[in-house]
């Protein structure tokens, strides 16, 4: 059963309707529908190996659904670049850092915003406003 895409209904952050990913003959997301009201959080919660990191994955756009849509603020973002859902405001940190040793720790920061948009000149500049605001 393919699952008809939807709008998110009002007031819906994130919609996930009948989100499925497989690898072969692995289910890892199985027919996920969920509804998240703007500002409300919420925790992924389960067993290694449970599909909590393929969920975040197909949310954040670095990896594709099967079956299934994802609505972030009423647009259908299922098939949105991770950079065009990073500039609407979802983005995920991974696990495991990968941690430059030949350069500081300011330019790892930088390198690690810059994806997002956070990188170069406004990283660099962020640090001295809020010293200023402090």
């Amino acid at each position: 059963m393919t699952p008809t895409p939807t709008l998110a209904r009002p007031g819906a952050a994130l919609e996930l309707t009948g989100v499925t990913r497989t690898f072969g003959s692995l289910t890892a997301v199985d027919d996920v529908s969920l509804r998240l009201a703007p500002g409300a959080r919420h925790a992924v919660i389960g067993p290694n190996g449970a599909g909590k990191t393929t969920l975040l994955n197909l949310i954040a756009g670095t990896d594709r659904p099967d079956q299934g849509s994802i609505v972030l603020g009423g647009a259908d973002v299922t098939r949105t670049s991770t950079a065009r859902r990073s500039r609407a405001g979802i983005a995920r940190s991974f696990q495991q850092p990968v941690v430059i040793g030949e350069l500081t720790v300011l330019d790892n920061v930088v390198l690690a915003g810059w994806p997002h948009g956070r990188g170069g000149h406004a990283a660099w500049r962020r640090p001295g406003r809020l010293r200023a605001r402090a």
